[in-house]
């Protein structure tokens, strides 16, 4: 800290250097934890002595350090640890600080890259990554016209742009999905944007429903865009997304979103996020809410055909709240009609495995798989500043917002804190009933479960059935890159082909015209040898002509 009071001080230079060794030493050696109070410290610095922070170059040095942040999130050693979690969450908010300390453009530039590289890392911790590009879009967001143009300039052409908007193509998270595709918006002047897209899908229904997403109705242009998106990936898709017939929180009911040009309560099944989710109607803020039912939290799920429809309940470990109500059993009903897909959706979200088939399960009915829990979750939910949560995204508006031009797409939330909307009027006697006859069930089940000897064949089918999903997860996501890495290579051939064509083409025409000089060249002197020749033999004949007598040669008329 006494480099800190220096540079409070005024003894900037030196200190700035020494300050520099000393964290990157520390996170060098994994000492989140006392880099931590520094950072916190240098923002109240920047805040206090915002142009002499620009003018020792502190955004630089602080770019360089969150560059060394990212690399530890990536290994082994450090990707679970929560220090590191929370000192990540720090560098994001000191990037949303520096946006009013008038940072330069090339500086502003390095830092939303370093934010496209976090969110873009599929082994970086899968919130902090939907964290950072949501971050880059407040960022964006809060800048001028100028600002904007000059980084739209800068960053339109960049190799990270063509990875993002390949990684929409092939993320398993419909809001990662959405948050990525809002930066390649905001990254695009619309003068531009069907030219790109033509460059970043090779499909042109695709490409012209990213060009027909509008900034007023985003939330529903970029739904349809990657409703279309997720299902051109068939069987291999990572997000399947139903439309929803009915939805409850215990005996609650949760409405869609309160937009006419929003045509469906949809659903989204998350495989990479292992989440299933979806956004309510929220009558007491201006946001669309949102709800997260996520494989950690699931004690147990069902499907069941109920009354001609599909009905999936999930119950979760810990209650989820709604404007003062609480509830463990989330219910959600669709058509009969897509029973394969969702019961194939449901198992590859919640990872049921075929070892837990003693557990009387019907129709579909299975508990979550055990997961290692970490501390991200918490991390991650952590309170935003007011300067960082009140930033606004590209416009999603909705009639409940009363905003025209810019709403963000939902407030940023822990996965244990996320808010649920309803509306009110619930039955406690017949909820306590039916949780009380699902708890039975449920004990009777873990009963049954316990008489299974746990080393034995029950237990081998488990970890087959683990290492089975994986393969075919790291098969889909192979696949998903080969196809992006396919596209880009066809393109690449397809211009140079039409490169060497245009060359060859004007080497045809050169060789034309050289072809016609060389005739006319050989015209001209076969002409002038005939003439030459015509006077030589005028000549001879005049030479004859004087007999011997006296030679008078006339200078020969011009031809």
């Amino acid at each position: 800290m006494s480099c800190l009071r220096l540079l409070d001080g005024g003894q900037t230079d030196v200190t700035l250097a020494r300050l520099d060794n000393l964290v990157t030493k520390e996170l060098c050696a994994g000492g989140f934890s006392r880099v931590l109070p520094l950072l916190k410290s240098l923002a109240s610095l920047s805040e206090k002595q915002q142009q002499e922070v620009v003018r020792l170059g502190l955004p630089a040095k602080v770019t360089l350090w969150f560059d060394v942040v990212c690399d530890s999130l990536t290994s082994d050693l450090h990707r679970r640890s929560a220090p590191l979690f929370s000192l990540t969450e720090e560098f994001l908010d000191y990037f949303v600080l520096l946006t009013r300390v008038s940072v330069p453009v090339p500086e502003l530039s390095a830092i939303l890259l370093q934010l496209i590289r976090l969110s873009l890392k599929t082994e970086i911790n899968f919130p902090l990554r939907l964290e950072g590009i949501r971050t880059f879009n407040s960022i964006v967001e809060s800048l001028s016209r100028e600002q904007r143009r000059l980084i739209q300039i800068e960053q339109g052409q960049n190799p990270m742009v063509f990875q993002m908007a390949a990684a929409v193509l092939a993320v398993g998270d419909y809001e990662l999905q959405g948050s990525l595709s809002e930066a390649l918006c905001r990254l695009t002047p619309r003068r531009y944007r069907q030219e790109r897209a033509d460059h970043w899908f090779s499909c042109s229904d695709i490409s012209n429903a990213f060009c027909d997403i509008r900034d007023a109705d985003f939330e529903v242009d970029c739904r349809h865009f990657l409703n279309l998106v997720n299902a051109s990936h068939g069987e291999q898709r990572r997000v399947y997304t139903f439309p929803c017939l009915q939805a409850f929180l215990n005996s609650t009911q949760l409405f869609q979103p309160k937009d006419d040009k929003l045509d469906e309560f949809w659903v989204d099944f998350n495989v990479e996020s292992g989440s299933v989710s979806f956004f309510v109607d929220d009558s007491e803020a201006s946001l669309w809410g949102s709800i997260h039912l996520l494989k950690d939290d699931v004690d147990y799920y069902t499907l069941d055909i109920r009354d001609e429809e599909l009905v999936l309940i999930v119950r979760l470990n810990n209650p989820i709240m709604h404007q003062g109500s609480r509830g463990h059993k989330v219910e959600l009903t669709f058509s009969s009609k897509r029973r394969s897909e969702l019961q194939k959706a449901a198992e590859r979200v919640f990872m049921k495995f075929q070892s837990f088939s003693d557990l009387q399960e019907t129709s579909g009915s299975g508990r979550a798989s055990p997961s290692v829990k970490t501390n991200s979750r918490l991390s991650y939910g952590r309170k935003k500043s007011q300067s960082k949560s009140r930033l606004k995204v590209l416009p999603l508006s909705s009639p409940s917002s009363g905003e025209d031009a810019s709403i963000s797409l939902v407030d940023k939330r822990s996965r244990a804190e996320i808010l649920f909307d309803a509306i009110r009027g619930s039955s406690p006697t017949s909820s306590r009933v039916s949780e009380g006859a699902e708890l039975h069930s449920s004990r009777q089940q873990r009963a049954d479960f316990g008489n299974i000897s746990p080393i034995r064949k029950g237990q081998w089918k488990k970890v087959e059935a683990e290492v089975n999903l994986s393969l075919t997860e790291c098969q889909q996501h192979a696949s998903s890159l080969l196809t992006a890495v396919h596209q880009h290579s066809l393109e690449s051939l397809q211009t140079f082909g039409s490169s060497v064509s245009d060359h060859l083409r004007r080497l045809e025409e050169n060789s034309s015209t050289l072809n016609s000089i060389n005739t006319q060249i050989l015209r001209f002197f076969q002409l002038e040898k005939q003439r030459l020749g015509t006077y030589c033999d005028d000549l001879m004949q005049r030479l004859k002509s004087l007999g011997g007598g006296q030679l008078v040669a006339e200078p020969p008329s011009r031809q």
